[in-house]
């Protein structure tokens, strides 16, 4: 009996890379996109963040969306990031990772005035921010030549 053609008898087609986004994801080098033109307000922005964020999923690559900021307060995967990442960043800015220089974190200018009128009335933690902040300081100091003489033979 002759084996009539149809979908039952082809073999079923693999995916490509146009279709399956994880193999596309797994073959392209990750970029880092970052949107830095205001448009609109929120409903706009919203779109196009929503836009590049799929982007991003579907491509492997991350992205930061500058312009966000002054509505990053209304989500919670932006509200303790002020770059605005996708994805959500582990750390919340690159300050976490030098000692001491988150010792205070304030969220917004009423909260800046209450650690400034505390920092007036305690001398002690007046003193040990201080000392904190220089030590910081002082750690750091030359770290512009030696990133320098890190990035200087790639360029």
């Amino acid at each position: 009996m002759p084996v009539k053609p149809g979908p039952a008898n082809r073999a079923s087609p693999s995916l490509t890379e146009e279709q399956d986004p994880a193999a596309r994801r797994s073959h392209c080098d990750p970029k880092l996109f970052t949107i830095a033109g205001r448009c609109g307000r929120l409903g706009n922005r919203l779109i196009i963040f929503a836009q590049f964020i799929a982007f991003a999923e579907e491509h492997g690559h991350r992205l930061i969306n500058f312009t966000f900021h002054s509505y990053a307060g209304f989500f919670e995967s932006t509200r303790r990031d002020i770059y605005c990442q996708y994805p959500r960043a582990s750390r919340t800015s690159w300050l976490d990772a030098i000692p001491g220089a988150n010792a205070l974190e304030v969220a917004d200018a009423a909260g800046l005035a209450a650690v400034v009128r505390r920092l007036f009335a305690d001398s002690a933690e007046r003193q040990r921010v201080g000392a904190s902040g220089r030590g910081v300081v002082d750690a750091n100091r030359g770290s512009v030549a030696r990133v320098l003489e890190l990035v200087e033979p790639i360029l």
